[in-house]
């Protein structure tokens, strides 16, 4: 049986290292929106945005769960309903 952390914090990691990750590359970003806080603002800020992506990962994993999509179309109908 898995853990709370492989079953919920970890696919928000790797849902969030795939979405913005790409972005976050270069490492100039990280310096434009999280440093103008300071060391520990950043940091702080950096860490609400990785909970927050987290959040929104699982609440999608366990919506796509509930409704039985196991493709995109199928979830985008579930959540906003027939065309």
């Amino acid at each position: 049986m898995s853990s709370p952390f492989q079953r919920f914090v970890l696919p928000g990691l790797a849902f969030k290292a795939v979405v913005i990750g790409g972005g976050y590359a270069t490492g100039r970003e990280l310096a434009e929106f999280f440093l103008p806080s300071g060391p520990w603002g950043g940091i702080a800020a950096m860490a609400l945005a990785m909970a927050i992506w987290s959040a929104v990962c699982v609440v999608t994993f366990l919506f796509s769960r509930a409704s039985g999509a196991l493709d995109y179309r199928t979830f985008v109908r579930a959540l906003l309903g027939p065309g």
